[in-house]
């Protein structure tokens, strides 16, 4: 299966781990998922490290449509975005960061540390 789908309500956190191959129908009902699961807020881990070909930028930018669709103007958890550390790669999520209508809370990590902190803020352990 390309999309592992985790969600753990104590912390508020759904924890997503991306493998090959998978389509952008995949992301697109995973945004439908979380909605319809009101966890709409939940901070959103996805984990990109195990794909070997990034989405293009028309996935990407098909993915935040159907977010602003979705989310109807209503604010949405923090979400966090583990890529393997290439430049490709980062050029490609910096550009996710900065489409029209992306989350503005939306937070590229490329390092252990930075992913710790990131579950530390955004999805402690109760």
């Amino acid at each position: 299966m390309p999309i592992d789908y985790h969600r753990d309500d104590s912390r508020r956190l759904i924890t997503v781990t991306v493998t090959e191959p998978f389509s952008l129908d995949d992301l697109l009902a995973l945004v439908d998922r979380q909605w319809t699961e009101g966890a709409w807020d939940h901070a959103l881990l996805y984990d990109v490290r195990a794909t070997a070909h990034p989405a293009s930028r028309e996935t990407l930018e098909r993915l935040v449509d159907r977010v602003q669709v979705v989310e109807k103007g209503r604010r949405r958890g923090p979400i966090g975005v583990v890529i393997p550390p290439q430049p490709d790669r980062l050029s490609i999520a910096l550009r996710l960061a900065t489409l029209p209508g992306a989350a503005q809370n939306l937070e590229v990590l490329v390092a252990g540390e930075q992913l710790e902190d990131w579950l530390r803020r955004c999805a402690p352990f109760v």
